[in-house]
């Protein structure tokens, strides 16, 4: 069985497996940590489109429009 993937978005500090204990969640899902903004919607979209959850450290960034472009 594959496991969910996550995705951390706007983690600038890289703060986020720091200020919460991650290993039930890392034991049962492969989670990636993206510390980079990316402004244009396509290229996030497209960065995006293997994870099943998105966790986001910063402001929301049209997270609606993101999800509908997604596939899953």
């Amino acid at each position: 069985m594959n496991q969910p993937q996550i995705a951390i978005l706007d983690d600038y500090q890289q703060v986020a497996f720091q200020f919460a204990d991650w290993t039930p969640v890392r034991e049962k899902a492969q989670v990636t940590i993206f510390s980079d903004h990316i402004s244009e919607e396509a290229a996030l979209v497209k960065r995006l489109q293997p994870f099943q959850v998105l966790c986001v450290m910063r402001n929301a960034r049209h997270l609606r429009s993101i999800c509908r472009n997604c596939p899953t």
